[in-house]
């Protein structure tokens, strides 16, 4: 589970990184489009999927004591 919970740093950082390059954006090519919206989606999932792997991995320690 901790293998898994290291594996989504990558790809939360990837989604980051395109959302930060889309919002230095200027001028006309500044869109709020599908793209966007699904790359915060992705982020959001990533993040709810840690959230439950912390617990899982906390509960599984506390087991183990």
């Amino acid at each position: 589970m901790e293998k898994a919970y290291r594996a989504t740093a990558n790809p939360m950082h990837v989604s980051e990184e395109c959302i930060m390059h889309r919002e230095k954006r200027n001028g006309i090519d500044v869109v709020h489009d599908e793209v966007e919206r699904q790359l915060t989606k992705e982020v959001d999932v990533i993040k709810q999927c840690q959230d439950r792997m912390k617990k899982t991995i906390a509960k599984a320690h506390a087991q183990l004591k």
